[in-house]
């Protein structure tokens, strides 16, 4: 009789053993879920934001093409060049917003891991391209600076547009976009690293 009541009562220890690992399981899910769909979200908004911002640039350049009195050097084949840079990089960034569109982390981990490395060579290739725009623009305006004589006043104000933009692209990339990949890609390996037993086991 005493083997018997212990018997269920190692029984009963183990069910509550497996309800409490399952439980903590579902807990750590659902914590991996909410992480990567919060660092999801803000890599969503940064590209509606730069979206929003190229649209918005567009019949700003157009404008400034339009004006006959602007008196810079080349300055109708840089307006043009600008207009179409934002009409190239709207679309990729709406070809990145496609990506990011099909990640859903109640579905499938290996297709999103997939999506988000993807993502992720994306920004690579982003980033290289900055590297050749961002000085060939830069270039240009000191050259314009030089033509038109600009004193130590604008001067310095170029230099501070300058490196407030030198500034804000490596938080962009850092905090925003390479934080918010390692987030995302840490949480889905954990995820896979709960699914592996379950594999194993079946």
């Amino acid at each position: 009789m005493e083997l018997e009541e212990l018997k269920n009562n190692w029984q009963l220890l183990n069910e509550k053993l497996n309800k409490r690992d399952v439980l903590k399981e579902k807990i750590i899910r659902e914590m991996l879920c909410t992480k990567s769909n919060k660092s999801l979200s803000k890599l969503i908004n940064t590209e509606i934001v730069s979206l929003t911002i190229c649209f918005l640039s567009i019949p700003f350049f157009a404008y400034l093409k339009s004006i006959e009195n602007i008196v810079i050097p080349f300055a109708d084949a840089f307006w043009i060049f600008m207009i179409v840079y934002c009409v190239i990089c709207a679309v990729w960034y709406l070809y990145k917003l496609n990506i990011l569109s099909k990640m859903d982390f109640m579905k499938d981990i290996g297709s999103n891991l997939r999506l988000i490395n993807k993502f992720n060579i994306r920004i690579r290739q982003e980033k290289m391209s900055m590297f050749i725009v961002f000085p060939i623009l830069s270039a240009w305006c000191i050259y314009a600076y030089a033509m038109l004589n600009a004193n130590v006043v604008l001067w310095t104000f170029l230099a501070c547009i300058l490196l407030f933009g030198v500034f804000i692209g490596i938080v962009i990339y850092k905090r925003i976009y390479d934080k918010n990949i390692q987030t995302i890609q840490r949480s889905l390996d954990e995820l896979k690293e709960l699914d592996e037993p379950e594999s194993v086991e079946s």
